[in-house]
């Protein structure tokens, strides 16, 4: 019973999960061809990282695109924008400090051991 359960879980997820890249491929596909609602729900996709990581830029993008339609898009760009430039000086490449160089340290040669034993 467990094990049919768990069977039609997974089989849920798989669905699921394609059901949820169609959609996202048919929002990307009105986004692009200029729909502002869809413009909008990209931009928040790709804001709080729903089905993605999150990538402000993007969200950024499609904010603007969406802000003359949508007035919440306007208010939301201002805030990635705001978030992006408060980030800039954490995102800014710090140069690598490279440990000095090993020294290498050669141990003494040891002596070989003489097959006669030591005189007391």
């Amino acid at each position: 019973m467990i094990r049919s359960i768990r069977w039609l879980a997974g089989i849920a997820c798989v669905v699921l999960s394609t059901a949820a890249a169609a959609n996202l491929q048919t929002l990307r596909a009105q986004a692009r061809a200029g729909v502002p609602k869809a413009q909008f729900e990209l931009g928040e996709l790709y804001q709080f990282g729903v089905g993605r990581p999150d990538h402000l830029q993007k969200a950024l993008k499609w904010y603007r695109r969406a802000e003359a339609h949508v007035p919440r898009a306007a208010l939301l760009a201002r805030r990635v924008a705001a978030q992006l430039a408060a980030d800039t000086h954490a995102r800014v490449a710090q140069p690598l400090h490279r440990a000095p160089a090993a020294r290498v340290v050669q141990k003494p040669a040891r002596k070989p051991k003489s097959s006669t034993p030591p005189v007391r």
